[in-house]
């Protein structure tokens, strides 16, 4: 009778192997055969993760990988790891696989990038000497909010967004605490928002995120020499300001003074221009859609 003899893959680098197939029936001699097996393995490493996916919030150790050999144990194995991201997840440098062991474990730690940025998938991965690097990858969820917008060029001036009406792209917009504090900043840009290839620049030129937790803040412009602003902003001492401007026509002259810090907001004081001594009287505030002062006289 003719026997089917089934090799067994056991994913080790261990070399070829001799085999000795025995066969024994009552009243019968046995008899026996050798084989030789041929090794097909290669020395490989393996990483894997206890988790598909962590929030950028959930800090050191949020999640385990373990990277496995399948070479010959009788030594230590040191193995080099590296995240492919490293505003996602971050990874010590290297860990060592110990003498008589297959495999070890390492922490994977989240990093808050504070980025608006959606969900990031990241690949660690783990190389030695004679082996083939081993991957995995990961699902970093984000936790950052977020505010968008878009800075337009109000060509008849009455303060709302018209179809025809342009975004401006390189316009500075400024998110503010309660005290006036800057807290995020970003520049107006064009975003090929539909994936078309083009620029729309009608809608969307002149875009801007700010990245942000929850919570309520203000937002502001930086004014550029030459324009003036026909939106009103929310709060009362930016609004008399807003109507000052459209009253008389002003407009900035470059002598620009940036009171983030709010010690100026919404009230009369004197501050120093383009940091010499010289004094000009002015109306600051860093209210909603108005940021900086307003300066006459001398």
């Amino acid at each position: 009778m003719t026997v089917n003899v089934r090799p067994i893959d056991n994913g080790v680098v261990d070399g070829d192997r001799s085999v000795n197939v025995m066969a024994t029936a009552i009243g019968h001699l046995d008899a026996s055969a050798s084989l030789s097996v041929v090794d097909d393995d290669i020395p490989t490493l393996l990483l894997t993760i206890d988790l598909s996916a962590i929030g950028e919030a959930d800090g050191t150790a949020s999640a385990t990988g373990t990277v496995s050999r399948n070479t010959d144990t009788s030594g230590p194995l040191q193995v080099t790891l590296m995240s492919d991201d490293t505003t996602e997840i971050a990874v010590v440098q290297t860990v060592t696989i110990p003498a008589n062991e297959t495999s070890v474990s390492f922490s994977i730690d989240a990093v808050d990038d504070a980025v608006v940025d959606g969900n990031q998938t990241a690949t660690i991965i783990a190389s030695a000497t004679d082996h083939i690097d081993g991957g995995q990858a990961i699902v970093v969820s984000d936790n950052d909010g977020g505010v968008t917008g878009q800075k337009w060029h109000d060509l008849n001036g009455d303060g709302l967004k018209d179809a025809d009406e342009p975004g401006l792209d390189g316009w500075s917009i400024v998110l503010l605490d309660d005290a006036g504090a800057v807290v995020a900043e970003t520049s107006t840009e064009s975003v090929d928002v539909n994936n078309d290839g083009q620029i729309d620049p009608f809608t969307e030129s002149g875009l801007y995120t700010l990245a942000t937790i929850a919570g309520t803040w203000n937002i502001s412009e930086v004014q550029q020499q030459g324009w003036h602003q026909t939106t009103q902003a929310a709060d009362s001492g930016t609004e008399l300001l807003y109507e000052l401007d459209q009253q008389l026509d002003l407009r900035f002259t470059g002598n620009y003074y940036e009171d983030w810090g709010g010690a100026a907001a919404k009230s009369g004081c004197r501050v120093p221009m383009d940091g010499t001594t010289s004094l000009r009287t002015a109306i600051c505030t860093s209210g909603t859609g108005k940021a900086g002062c307003h300066f006459w006289g001398s």
